[in-house]
């Protein structure tokens, strides 16, 4: 069984094909449900599957609050399901409460890097280099921190994604309140010197889901 979202208990059971082909099923307990689907051993957990999943579960969202669950979680039967439900629900069922109304905004900030920094490590001396690197890593620490001191206003969490390039960061936001961060941060980026500024969103709480994503297979 795949499993995609936690869900409340009285949540109305999807009315759509998973991932592979087969219909999405609801598993209830008394304070939560999980949306799961049957799916074949040979099931592969590609970036095309990564990616499907994730817009079934923006399609799942918009009809009921949820909690993503890391993809690709399997459990064996629909008993293992419901016990592993069964044994979460409480936890699971606090923290849909928490983020009722909320929803993932993700603010993604680039600028272009020195010539520097951009040139091979090999045709600078290592001094320069490491000196380049402090000041990029320095230039990204405090533009983490003015955004998020930025938009700690509209702000119920914060968190700092991993990024090759540039900063990434996620806010769990009050659905009212989601077009006032945007201008803020598009503000942002029109006071500072060629920064670019992406911010994407609304999402289901991703990054905000917590527990759920820890279901041991």
């Amino acid at each position: 069984m795949l499993l995609y979202a936690v869900v409340p208990a009285d949540a109305t059971a999807p009315d759509r094909d998973g991932l592979s082909d087969h219909r999405l099923e609801i598993i209830r307990s008394a304070l939560a449900a999980v949306i799961v689907e049957e799916c074949p051993d040979d099931f592969r957990a590609t970036k095309e599957n990564s990616l499907a999943f994730a817009e079934i579960i923006c399609s799942l969202a918009t009809t009921a609050s949820l909690l993503p669950i890391r993809f690709p979680t399997m459990l064996a039967t629909r008993s293992a399901v419901l016990a592993q439900l069964q044994a979460s629900e409480t936890v699971w069922h606090e923290r849909l409460t928490e983020l009722h109304e909320l929803s993932e905004v993700v603010i993604r900030a680039q600028w272009p890097e020195p010539e520097q920094e951009r040139a091979d490590a090999s045709k600078i001396s290592g001094t320069s280099y490491l000196l380049s690197r402090a000041a990029a890593l320095q230039r990204r620490d405090a533009s983490v921190a003015e955004i998020s001191e930025l938009v700690r206003e509209w702000t119920r969490e914060i968190k700092v994604l991993p990024s090759q390039q540039g900063i990434r960061i996620a806010c769990l936001v009050a659905n009212d309140d989601i077009l006032r961060l945007k201008r803020a941060v598009l503000g942002w980026q029109h006071a500072g010197d060629q920064r670019r500024v992406v911010v994407s969103g609304p999402w289901p709480p991703f990054s905000f889901a917590g527990d759920q994503e820890s279901v041991s297979a």
